[in-house]
């Protein structure tokens, strides 16, 4: 059984804390599919229409499930994040650098 529609196994962020890149994979009945990079703004429109998303962590040949990624906007940007802070950055926890 899937844990989420995508999982995310790794982000790269810019000097204002805002993703720049993140590798997402299927989450499928099949398993996890290979990995492809996004933008955030990927990620928040399809949380927004109600696309579910987790991070994930290799280790040991296999993947763990990390925590639900959500979405949110101030001032009009969106925002993805795994904890429920509202501040003006994206954070995914230490999943590995994109």
């Amino acid at each position: 059984m899937p844990w989420a529609d995508y999982l995310v196994s790794a982000a790269s962020y810019g000097s204002d804390r805002r993703i720049t890149e993140a590798v997402r994979h299927v989450d499928g009945e099949d398993g996890i599919g290979g990995g492809e990079r996004v933008d955030r703004m990927t990620i928040s429109s399809e949380i927004r229409r109600g696309k579910r998303y987790c991070t994930i962590y290799a280790g040991n040949g296999t993947w763990r499930l990390g925590l639900p990624i959500r979405s949110f906007s101030i001032g009009g940007d969106p925002y993805v994040r795994i904890d429920g802070n509202k501040v003006a950055m994206d954070n995914l926890g230490d999943i590995p650098e994109a």
